[in-house]
């Protein structure tokens, strides 16, 4: 293989992101509540719910880390529930 097909992309970052330690870590996920009258409502709420967790550890100096998880839960898997990694370094 000829030396100009090769990728010329070199990877952004290592250097920075390889001296920075992890020191604490959270996963802000959301619950089911059964109070709420239909799935859609219920979707609505788990991410609205999320949003705030995120928004107030961002304000207490955590970070995100990759992006958020999106599962199902109920008896039809009609419910939608988020997770989100964060982070503190040192």
């Amino acid at each position: 293989m000829s030396s100009k097909n090769k990728s010329s992309k070199k990877n952004v970052n290592t250097a920075s992101s390889a001296q920075r330690k992890v020191v604490d870590y959270t996963i802000v996920f959301t619950q089911y509540e059964s109070s709420y009258t239909s799935s859609k409502t219920r979707t609505a709420q788990n991410r609205d719910v999320m949003e705030q967790h995120v928004y107030n550890l961002l304000n207490e100096g955590w970070e995100i880390l990759g992006g958020v998880s999106i599962g199902t839960i109920g008896a039809k898997s009609d419910v939608m529930v988020f997770a989100q990694t964060m982070v503190k370094y040192e």
